[in-house]
């Protein structure tokens, strides 16, 4: 194998390390596999560790009203008019008129035969409470007659509040930073927003830390077989002048007039030119 051969190999060997390394790395990166939050086989006598998965009731909606979609919420709010109205006077229906609903009392209709549930609850419908009953009405209230099973979606549960805000004479203020900070606390994200955030800066220092160590590497690696194409290329130099040198011994050996050009040798074998 010729000299440009080898560099040829080595140099496909040395491509498909670089790649699988780097295919490795970034797949580490974008795959995520989720770990389970119970023990998969359940022993006898051994309790079953659970893992804290975080909060599972509604999200905070509060900081999303300044922003959302009043449109939006007036479509979702169609959904619901089969049991509700929600013009001003209007009347009610299977459920009862939601006019004028943000912050009033939760029982605030006389004319209404609310549930035993509702009529007891006491409060009103603040912003935080509409996040929570809208989320999963039975669970919120137990015992209430609203046969809904809530709406999941964050973003949904906003503008459709945002919507049911603009229906006053004079709408309900909108929370100011220290609600919405309370609010956040009161639902549990507090903690999560900052796990969240700090697995954020870890996840990222390690990416850092794994690009660094894999160009390092990638470099190394460069540098190592530059080094031995170089070794390569000048061992075949020396092989090739060896070769070279060899040749001319042989030719001197066979042809005596360049082993003795001059005659002087008596054993050489005279050249026809002298014979």
């Amino acid at each position: 194998m010729d000299s440009n051969e080898f560099n040829k190999v080595f140099a496909a060997v040395l491509t498909a390390g670089l790649v699988a390394m780097m295919a490795s790395f970034i797949s580490r990166k974008i795959v995520h596999p989720e770990k389970p939050t119970e023990t998969a086989l359940a022993i006898d006598g051994v309790e079953a560790a659970v893992i804290d998965a975080g909060p599972t009731g509604p999200e905070p909606i509060l900081a999303m009203l300044s922003t959302a979609d009043v449109s939006a919420g007036e479509a979702l709010s169609r959904a619901c008019v089969a049991c509700h109205s929600f013009n001003q006077g209007g009347p009610n229906k299977v459920g009862p008129n939601l006019y004028d609903i943000v912050d009033a009392s939760v029982a605030h209709l006389d004319n209404y035969s609310y549930s035993t549930a509702m009529a007891e609850w006491g409060g009103n419908w603040t912003y935080e409470s509409l996040n929570k009953f809208f989320y999963k009405p039975r669970e919120y209230m137990p015992g209430t007659k609203m046969n809904y099973a809530g709406l999941r979606d964050a973003e949904d549960r906003a503008n459709l509040i945002a919507y049911l805000r603009t229906l006053a004479a004079s709408p309900a203020a909108l929370p100011d930073e220290a609600r919405i900070a309370a609010d956040k606390v009161d639902l549990g994200f507090t903690e999560v927003a900052e796990e969240a955030e700090e697995a954020a800066g870890d996840a990222m220092d390690e990416a850092t830390d794994a690009a660094s160590n894999a160009a390092r590497d990638a470099m190394e690696a460069v540098e190592d077989a530059a080094e031995t194409a170089d070794q390569a290329i000048q061992e075949g130099v020396t092989e090739a002048g060896q070769t070279v040198g060899l040749e001319g011994e042989e030719d001197e050996v066979l042809n005596p007039a360049i082993r003795d050009p001059a005659g002087s040798d008596p054993d050489a074998i005279p050249s026809r030119a002298n014979q």
